[in-house]
């Protein structure tokens, strides 16, 4: 039924974002035009976030990818591990290390992270 099932399940993923950012910015007051609140820009982002990812989906069930398969591909967990490994790494040594040393280590582990292996 879902022609393209990468769209479908990333307007998911907006849209899930968006009415999250919706909720949490409900703990605010929301003021008014004239006298925004700290609630009113994230309530409207999250709406318009929410509306892009409804439209992104909607599209998705309507018509076919324009190039490849549309499918979602398995992951791969090695490449995964290395790709949060290395940023993790960097922000663990940053302060004992220094730039210079974090920089480094986070390249290093994050060139690891190659498909297929």
């Amino acid at each position: 039924m879902i022609k393209n099932q990468k769209d479908f399940w990333a307007g998911v993923l907006f849209a899930v974002f968006g009415v999250a950012a919706v909720v949490v910015a409900r703990e605010n007051p929301m003021g008014t035009l004239s006298r925004m609140g700290p609630a009113y820009f994230p309530t409207i982002l999250g709406v318009m976030l929410a509306v892009l990812g409804a439209g992104i989906s909607v599209t998705a069930l309507l018509r076919r990818p324009a190039s490849g398969s549309g499918r979602i591909a398995p992951v791969e967990w090695g490449v995964l591990l290395f790709i949060l490994l290395g940023p993790s790494v960097f922000a663990l040594t940053l302060l004992k290390a220094g730039l210079l040393v974090s920089t480094f280590l986070m390249v290093i582990i994050s060139s690891f992270a190659r498909p297929g292996t």
